[in-house]
């Protein structure tokens, strides 16, 4: 079984069921196996989407920033649409370890624990989380973890440089981790991951009195989603110290709600010209308030998760259950917008605060996006598409993006299943 480089339109292999827009519990539960064993023979040294970005000479072009030069970038990434893998040759990208990769294939790893109550999984989380404890990014205070290549976002950003929301994601995979096996060592390196995020990162105290964290601690942007995943994780860690500002975070997502319940990719006032309603970075805010809503049982974040639910259900799937990547088109399907909504979904249906039609929904909308992925984004070996346009697919078998992340997904949802706390599939 090999990970075969596939550009076609459609994924292709022997392991798309047929009938139905969901899948039996026994389909699910192949499907699962068949993706995980899949990412335990890639490893989590793997090509990323972003690499090519932080390549010497893509990051020449954003320094030397004349038309010729985005003329060039532009080409690259044209050209990346149709031969992944050969551009990442061509550029002398390297296959490396990721650190937001690592730490949700430990939490592949978990939800595989509780699937098949195999010690091995455990085992390997614990290797996979010992692995960042003692590879850490650049960080000024605690321990932070970022990309393992130079990138270009609100400024550039050098290899190594801690994240906000990479930090958020090892911090949360160490949390699960100690909530499994109650190992100490793990929720003290979360509590390292706290101390970055809470002095390590810039902090704008808006005029209401809610405060927006940044992305790096190079910047001073205001993104939405990081901001709620850093508020719900300082919530569950639970240091009363970390409560006010987690409060004031929270207040931050729920004030840059858009009225219709969608929120921007960072905030309308903050001037920094990415104002783009995507898939998942709106299963990501809603899996923090699904979290959130749980500690401040706050009727404001009520109202505000399941207004974006709603939106999210009604704007971001096809009938089928295709991940749309915006609401006016479901250009490009993108293999992190369907494992975000797989987790985003399997929580709201769990959730006594999602109301009970809106429940409903989620619960078809979850059955018909697993049948999507299995059957349309899943090639026969267990690797997945990156995305899909319509007339290509790109396949660079990211552990970061998304194969871990599904593998966690389809675990979940076979749990939920196996469970009952789901209707059976359409």
């Amino acid at each position: 079984m090999g990970a075969q480089q596939v550009t076609s339109p459609e994924p292709r292999g022997d392991y798309r069921p047929a009938r139905g827009l969901g899948l039996t519990l026994n389909e699910a539960r192949a499907a699962a196996d068949v993706a995980f064993e899949f990412a335990e023979e890639i490893g989590v040294d793997t090509y990323d989407p972003f690499d090519t970005k932080g390549s010497q000479f893509v990051m020449w072009t954003y320094r030397s920033r004349t038309p010729l030069h985005t003329l060039l970038r532009k080409a690259v990434f044209g050209l990346e649409l149709f031969a992944p893998i050969g551009v990442r040759q061509l550029l002398r990208c390297e296959k490396r370890r990721s650190a937001g990769g690592v730490a949700r294939f430990s939490q592949a790893h978990l939800a595989r624990y509780a699937l098949t109550r195999e010690s091995r999984h455990l085992d390997a989380a614990r290797g996979l989380l010992q692995w960042l404890a003692q590879n850490p990014g650049t960080a000024g205070v605690g321990k932070g973890w970022g990309l393992p290549f130079e990138w270009q976002a609100f400024v550039v950003v050098p290899a190594g440089t801690a994240i906000g929301h990479t930090t958020m994601a090892v911090a949360n995979a160490l949390l699960d981790f100690h909530d499994a096996t109650g190992e100490a060592w793990a929720k003290a390196e979360a509590e390292e991951a706290c101390r970055f995020l809470t002095e390590g990162l810039n902090q704008t105290e808006r005029p209401s009195g809610s405060v927006a964290l940044s992305y790096t601690p190079l910047d001073w942007s205001q993104v939405m989603n990081t901001n709620a995943e850093i508020a719900a994780l300082l919530l569950r860690n639970g240091d009363p110290a970390h409560f006010d500002l987690a409060q004031r975070l929270t207040q931050f997502v729920l004030e840059t709600q858009n009225e219709g319940g969608s929120w921007f990719y960072s905030a309308p006032d903050a001037g920094e010209g990415r104002q783009v309603i995507d898939h998942y970075h709106t299963g990501m805010i809603l899996t923090a308030l699904l979290e959130t809503v749980g500690t401040l049982d706050d009727q404001n974040v009520v109202r505000a998760l399941n207004l974006g639910l709603s939106f999210h259900l009604g704007f971001h799937f096809e009938k089928d259950g295709c991940p749309k990547m915006r609401p006016h088109t479901r250009w490009p399907i993108d293999a992190y917008s369907a494992g975000e909504s797989v987790l985003t979904l399997v929580r709201a249906v769990r959730s006594p605060w999602v109301e009970a039609k809106l429940r409903a929904r989620a619960v078809d909308t979850l059955h018909r996006l697993v049948g999507y992925i299995v059957r349309d984004m899943m090639y026969g070996d267990g690797g997945f598409i990156y995305r899909r346009w319509p007339l290509n697919a790109m396949r660079i078998d990211s552990m970061r993006w998304a194969q871990a992340l599904l593998c966690q997904g389809l675990a979940e949802y076979c749990l939920a299943r196996g469970a009952d706390a789901l209707a059976p599939a359409p």
